[in-house]
């Protein structure tokens, strides 16, 4: 009768599942970092500059802009960027609210 000692096949096994997927909790941790915390991290006194600057220069159309720029980010992979325009976008859709407008096609 062979006998196996299975402690050490499980401490391999473990470390060679923690190996492999290491890459993809990496991943998934500079994601969310990169796109929900650090976009956070941003001042509301810069958002709300961003958000002024938009509305003083595009007469109205800085919803559309503070869109197409985080679209634009999206496309492009930055994250950071990405955060950011969407918290200035939520802010123009906060304001703009308080003077009664709607979006009701905008998902987020």
């Amino acid at each position: 009768m062979v006998t196996v000692d299975m402690s050490n096949t499980n401490w391999i096994n473990i470390g060679i599942w923690t190996l492999s997927l290491s890459p993809i909790w990496g991943a998934l941790v500079w994601g969310i970092w990169q796109g929900v915390i650090r976009p956070a991290l941003i001042p509301r006194n810069d958002i709300n500059i961003a958000v002024g600057r938009l509305m003083a220069r595009d007469d109205g159309q800085g919803f559309e802009i503070a869109c197409l720029e985080e679209h634009a980010a999206w496309y492009r992979s930055e994250c950071f960027e990405q955060g950011r325009w969407r918290r200035v976008r939520k802010e123009i859709m906060r304001r703009e609210r308080e003077h009664g407008a709607t979006f009701r096609r905008v998902l987020r």
